[in-house]
């Protein structure tokens, strides 16, 4: 009894941990090597105004790469991008790259057809660009941002559009041999420093506190323990 329940404790565990990584998206090249690698868990809420607000909300949950659209960077090649296709609306995320001297941005684009999420008879292709070009970090590196980020795109007629993306990881420049290289950390997800207030006139202290998501591992130790000594 001891030693299945040390197994479920350990697939509980295991899925806990791989619960923090994002969605994965790969961009193959002409070898089959991956040319970008996103990890990303992203929502979308859209929203069309009238005499009434419909709003239409949906996930990368079940959404797929369009291989036939990945742009590699190459020598010729400076700006490389990655579609993504959701369903079963059939949108397009399209994520552009570039690379200004050493530092990295991306850009999120998204088109949506607006019958397939309201009430309305608008089969027009709308386009939603976000209003800044995102930083990503260094060339060389792969970037991590596992705190929650909402990005505003600009509002295109009655139509407008909020993605809140987390648990990002992503490299679109220098992979080696199919792999992330070591990340550089957004400010969120860095420590920060919180100063202790005491009712006495000694030095200040300060403690470190971390700002980590789904930060469920206490509670799992403790549930171990708890099995273990049933």
């Amino acid at each position: 009894m001891a030693h299945c329940n040390i197994l479920f404790i350990l697939a509980l565990v295991s899925g806990i941990i791989n619960f923090a990584n994002g969605k994965t998206f790969t961009c193959e090249d002409g070898r089959g090597s991956p040319c970008i690698i996103l990890e990303m868990d992203a929502t979308f809420n859209l929203t069309m105004s009238g005499n009434e607000t419909q709003t239409s909300m949906f996930s990368l949950e079940t959404a797929s790469v369009d291989k036939n659209a990945c742009i590699c960077q190459d020598h010729s090649i400076r700006k490389p991008s990655m579609s993504i296709k959701t369903f079963p609306s059939n949108d397009t995320l399209t994520v552009l790259f570039s690379l200004e001297t050493a530092n990295v941005y991306m850009k999120p684009l998204f088109y949506m057809r607006p019958h397939k999420h309201f009430n309305t008879s608008d089969h027009n292709n709308i386009e939603f660009v976000t209003s800044a070009d995102l930083p990503i970090g260094n060339n060389g590196s792969s970037y991590k941002c596992m705190s929650s980020q909402n990005i505003a795109f600009q509002r295109t007629g009655p139509y407008g559009m909020t993605m809140t993306m987390m648990n990002l990881h992503v490299q679109a420049y220098g992979i080696k041999n199919g792999n992330l290289s070591p990340a550089t950390s957004c400010p969120a997800d860095m420590p920060t420093v919180r100063p202790v207030t005491t009712g006495t006139t000694t030095p200040m202290s300060h403690t470190m506190s971390t700002h980590e998501p789904h930060s469920t591992i206490t509670p799992v130790i403790i549930f171990i323990m708890y099995f273990l000594y049933m």
